[in-house]
């Protein structure tokens, strides 16, 4: 349980590395598109939760079905491997809208696996 903890802790870090990408290179979709050093920013952070979400125990992920474990491991292996390929416009909309969700739900899970020990 503690591994799964520290697993979590870590996903939320590059969530928190997300959104203040967000607020340092621009809050609108052309900022994101113009700028390369944006999308490799965030898409490294992408990258990064969706090898840790790999990592996590399948006791943790079976309790906690509501997140979408399997599909965030596959969209890093899709940004890892086929990178020419991302469509930057559902990028964008990834981290702007499921990552936050994400970085909530591991934050909770968090405190649950933590009033167990």
């Amino acid at each position: 349980m503690r591994r799964d903890i520290d697993i979590l802790r870590l996903i939320v870090e590059f969530c928190d590395a997300i959104a203040d990408d967000i607020q340092r290179f621009g809050t609108d979709v052309e900022d994101f598109l113009e700028d390369k050093a944006y999308q490799r920013s965030t898409t490294f952070s992408i990258e990064q939760i969706g090898e840790l979400v790999k990592r996590l125990s399948s006791d943790l992920t079976e309790e906690f079905d509501d997140v979408e474990w399997h599909e965030i491991a596959k969209m890093r292996d899709f940004v890892a491997h086929r990178y020419q390929h991302v469509v930057q416009q559902l990028l964008w909309e990834s981290i702007n809208s499921e990552v936050p969700v994400l970085r909530e739900r591991c934050s909770e899970i968090i405190g649950i696996l933590e009033s167990r020990q």
